[in-house]
């Protein structure tokens, strides 16, 4: 299966971006001795508030918490390379830390659906955790299988800016559907590619 025309130029390209009018701020980093895991770590963290806003029913100031504590996720990867300290173990905490990230914030999502007595919300908000969840791991399982798999029509920076405007313009219930289903749908497709790449190894 082919790479969907433009789907990784975009990303690079939004990606690039971002660092060029951070980089003042990632030297900043650099220079006072920020390490990346100490980046990823606060990021975590900050999601917790940011889900605790969003459970309270203070949508607003929940997204916005969100979207900037998911922005750090491009700190520490820049901070990495810019230290030539990219490791196999920053690797694993990264993606560790963004799956847990991402079940904190649905949580959140889910309490606010508890809160408003909204059971769509509440169904939703579990599927999409299941997606998010099935979205990594078929991409993690296949390049343990030695197979690449960048591929993925709706992979973490789509959820985080989905679920964080979600939240600002006060559409969860939209949120939480549109990410259920294209997660889900995104874990079959990954699931088709890869089985596609294991059988012509065969």
């Amino acid at each position: 299966m082919q790479k969907t025309p433009g789907t990784r130029d975009y990303r690079t390209t939004l990606r690039d971006l971002f660092v060029r009018i951070t980089d003042p701020i990632i030297r900043l980093l650099i220079h006072i001795g920020i390490k990346p895991w100490m980046v990823t770590i606060i990021g975590m963290f900050m999601v917790i508030p940011a889900a605790f806003l969003i459970a309270t029913e203070r949508l607003i100031a929940g997204g916005v918490l969100f979207l900037f504590a998911s922005g750090l996720d491009l700190f520490d990867g820049t901070i990495a390379r810019k230290t030539n300290s990219a490791s196999k173990r920053g690797a694993l905490l990264d993606s560790t830390a963004d799956r847990i990230s991402e079940s904190i914030l649905l949580g959140g999502v889910f309490l606010y659906g508890l809160s408003v007595e909204n059971d769509q919300i509440l169904i939703f908000s579990f599927v999409a955790v299941i997606g998010s969840i099935l979205v990594s791991y078929i991409r993690a399982r296949a390049e343990g299988l030695g197979i690449k798999m960048d591929e993925g029509w709706f992979t973490r920076p789509e959820r985080v800016v989905l679920m964080g405007l979600s939240c600002i313009f006060n559409l969860v219930l939209m949120g939480v559907i549109l990410l259920s289903i294209l997660t889900i749908a995104t874990a079959l497709q990954r699931w088709k590619l890869a089985d596609s790449k294991l059988e012509i190894g065969e």
